[in-house]
């Protein structure tokens, strides 16, 4: 696997690169493990988390729709048929006193990542052109390619909830998941990492 922080420069850069090295071992250790790979088998780390790999080729920082574009046949396994449970990997970080400050900015935004996601769906093709029109290095095809892939999925429902919404038991399998992976040492009640309070069932105009 080559050195991430070959190009970096200091003193921490130096630091950083043997003890970066170490983490990648022992996250590819366990990632076999729990999908059972063989020794042989090569993947592309995308360095997130501790376990945070995908069954491709090292050294190349491309995405399954990315490699299925250029004519191979990548095999992508969701991690929850992995033996990892299902976790919500899109999510809204903020502060407690944020969101208590200010409740009704935070329903607003998250209003207006429901109603773009909506109108992303109902006419990729302009979602596709709005991206390509902020960053003019994305290749066109392969941007279309990717939007049409992950829209079903940005606008997948729980049916009878709003847009957004968290399943409370299934952050807290995986918090008991991540517990007995010993990825980390207690195990935090869903009450005290999420909250549903700031959904909304209709968009404000």
């Amino acid at each position: 696997m080559p050195d991430v922080y070959a190009t970096a420069h200091g003193p921490l850069a130096r630091l950083a690169s043997p003890l970066a090295a170490r983490a990648r071992e022992r996250r590819h250790a366990r990632f076999f493990a729990l999908a059972r790979l063989p020794a042989d088998a090569r993947v592309l780390d995308v360095g997130c988390g501790r376990i945070g790999l995908r069954a491709l080729e090292p050294a190349l920082d491309i995405t399954g729709v990315d490699l299925q574009e250029r004519g191979k046949e990548p095999v992508i396994t969701p991690v929850d048929q992995l033996g990892v449970p299902t976790y919500d990997e899109l999510v809204i970080v903020a502060r407690r006193s944020t969101l208590e400050e200010e409740g009704e900015r935070i329903r607003l935004f998250i209003s207006a990542l429901r109603r773009g996601t909506e109108a992303a769906a109902a006419n990729p093709k302009a979602a596709t052109e709005a991206i390509l029109a902020a960053n003019s290095e994305l290749e066109p095809k392969l941007a279309e390619a990717q939007v049409n892939a992950t829209l079903p999925l940005l606008s997948a429902r729980t049916e009878g909830k709003p847009y957004g919404w968290m399943n409370p038991e299934e952050w807290e399998a995986f918090a008991a998941w991540m517990r007995d992976e010993e990825l980390i040492e207690g195990q935090p009640k869903a009450s005290e990492l999420l909250s549903n309070a700031y959904l909304v069932d209709e968009i404000p105009e």
